[in-house]
């Protein structure tokens, strides 16, 4: 029978596009280059066939992460394939292969530059495959030469898992979602069950899409950035009806207690919540002032943009999730955008800023060296980057608060604490 399709592919806007959201400052890449890697890392049985050139199949297996290699199968198109009209030939063979040799639930067909120039339009192509009963499709047009920043892949990708679920058969009246947020050792399970609540579904970037699926079950979807997930936010609400809140990331005491008090006031028990967190959150907030006072006056030099790796903590709100954490903790912020430094990139960085609620002085950095220079003149304590500038911390004897380090909620604002008073012994 022929495929069935359940995804067309439609690419985001540019956020600089659409009305009231910054734009999208993080590192670029193409739509083929960002699904394979996202793909990459997702367990489940499915396939993805890459409709592109080999050497663009290429560039996306450079990450330990890689679930499954085998799962991947190339057209291995030429520009001479295309010119001779071979692409639609070479994309439905390479699909039949893939259902055949890997039996999967599911196949992703990611179409390349030179597939788009040849005008191959991968849902339809793959629409008229016949496969056996059971696969679905889910087809994504990369686009030709087009590229985007990660975090607008991460949006488009999250579009297609929610696109792929059913619709729910049955809501979890006391039920929330939580997408784009970090794991927590089950802090917030536990916090939730003591009035009542349950999460239906916590999909990470890495999760099967069985955890996708579970999302139209809920009541309430919370999400971490409506910027980030605005496909899955806007598909929730209208084909499935579940109404979403945005809510920060629970870094540091105060917004850990504003994640559990947003979701219950949701369900109108706002005190019992309260009440539910109390310990945790006194606990937490005496380590914090216990900080404060031991290292009054602090500078941390806070670096956004120094990697593409996929990972929430450096898209989520921009990469600026964890500023109120570190001034929570008393530090004076600087925040280094890694990038251009003309004043029309200055502007699109001070709306974010805005956008994003974050009052901090920032400077933008052209080069990795100018890390160094920029530490030994600042007078920072710390600098919060990834690990990979260790070096050019290290030139200016700035220790690293290493990106992907920080943990979220009230056990997280502790073992914060911890971490950070022992780089800075």
């Amino acid at each position: 029978m022929a495929a069935k399709t359940i995804g067309k592919g439609r690419g985001p806007l540019p956020r600089d596009e659409v009305a009231g959201r910054p734009a999208d400052l993080s590192q670029k890449c193409c739509a083929l280059e960002g699904f394979t890697r996202l793909l990459s890392f997702m367990p489940g049985n499915f396939a993805v066939v890459l409709h592109s050139e080999p050497d663009c199949a290429n560039l996306v297996f450079h990450d330990s992460r890689v679930a499954d290699p085998s799962r991947f199968f190339c057209t291995n198109l030429k520009e001479n394939d295309a010119i001779a009209g071979r692409g639609r030939g070479r994309l439905a063979a390479a699909v039949r292969e893939a259902a055949a040799r890997r039996r999967p639930d599911m196949i992703f067909v990611i179409g390349g530059c030179v597939a788009s120039l040849a005008s191959d339009d991968v849902d339809e192509i793959a629409r008229t495959v016949d496969l056996p009963r059971g696969i679905r499709v889910v087809a994504v047009d990369g686009g030709a030469f087009r590229m985007y920043g990660q975090g607008a892949i991460v949006d488009w990708f999250a579009g297609e898992m929610i696109g792929a679920a059913p619709s729910s058969r049955r809501k979890k009246a006391r039920s929330t979602n939580l997408v784009g947020f970090a794991p927590d050792g089950g802090e917030t399970m536990r916090i939730l069950g003591r009035v009542g609540l349950a999460v239906s579904a916590w999909p990470r970037l890495d999760s099967p899409q069985e955890a996708w699926a579970g999302l139209p079950n809920a009541a309430l979807n919370v999400v971490s950035d409506v910027g980030l997930f605005s496909r899955l936010v806007e598909a929730l609400e209208t084909r499935h009806r579940v109404p979403s809140v945005e809510i920060a990331p629970p870094f540091g005491v105060e917004k850990a207690a504003r994640l559990y008090s947003g979701i219950g006031g949701f369900f109108g028990l706002g005190a019992e919540m309260r009440a539910a967190f109390r310990e945790e959150r006194l606990r937490a907030g005496r380590r914090v002032s216990a900080f404060r006072r031991r290292h009054p006056r602090r500078k941390l030099a806070y670096h956004v943009g120094g990697r593409k790796d996929f990972e929430l903590h450096t898209m989520v709100r921009g990469g600026l999730a964890f500023v109120s954490l570190f001034e929570e903790l008393g530090f004076s912020v600087e925040v280094l955008f890694q990038g251009p430094v003309e004043e029309e990139h200055r502007r699109r960085i001070a709306a974010l800023l805005d956008h994003h609620g974050v009052d901090a002085p920032f400077d933008c950095l052209p080069d990795r060296i100018s890390l160094t220079r920029t530490l030994r003149c600042g007078g920072h304590s710390l600098v919060y980057c990834s690990d990979s500038l260790a070096e050019e911390a290290g030139a200016a004897s700035v220790p690293i608060v290493p990106v992907g380090r920080l943990a979220p909620g009230f056990a997280g604002a502790e073992a914060n604490v911890s971490l950070i008073e022992g780089l800075m012994r």
